[in-house]
């Protein structure tokens, strides 16, 4: 009877675990690095289902030198900096709508990435005094118009909260 006790609760949990996989992975649920390529280049965001399509063409630039830093201070147009890290949760949740976002505004503002963890490019901030404070918060998003920062938004924030907040900041 022990036994037969032992089995069921064993194959109930075997079946609740399959059940969790099955759902988190129908609703994205998963951090974008389990996923496949494929798989996260989603057609709609999972937050919201009204989200515009996002096109294969990313329009997200990734800084990664000095030559590409120096570039974005010079861009005429509104920009989004997102400073995140690779090994953030929160910053794989904003991860799952930003690429809607940068879609949403596609032709009105710019958008750009850096990666915390890339040292080059956050010393060669802070030898600029580009920020006032150095990034202590992951997600942090920096937005500049004509070179100059108009806000700075940390934590994480909804797809609509960013969406309200980047059109009003640059009357869009």
């Amino acid at each position: 009877m022990k036994k037969n006790t032992i089995l069921t609760l064993v194959g109930i949990t075997t079946l609740l675990l399959i059940s969790l996989l099955i759902i988190s992975k129908k609703y994205s649920l998963w951090p974008s690095w389990i996923c496949s390529k494929t798989e996260s280049t989603q057609t709609s965001s999972p937050i919201n289902s009204n989200v515009m399509p996002i096109e294969e063409v990313t329009l997200i630039t990734e800084v990664t030198t000095p030559e590409e830093f120096e570039n974005l201070r010079k861009d005429e147009m509104p920009i989004l900096i997102k400073f995140y890290a690779t090994w953030c949760g929160a910053c794989q949740y904003v991860d799952t709508y930003f690429p809607a976002l940068a879609q949403h505004f596609k032709g009105k503002v710019t958008f750009y990435t850096i990666n915390n963890d890339n040292k080059t490019i956050t010393d060669l901030i802070e030898q600029t005094h580009f920020l006032k404070e150095p990034i202590a918060y992951l997600p942090t998003f920096v937005l500049m118009k004509h070179g100059s920062i108009n806000q700075q938004i940390i934590g994480v924030k909804e797809f609509e909260y960013m969406q309200s907040k980047i059109a009003e900041i640059f009357s869009l």
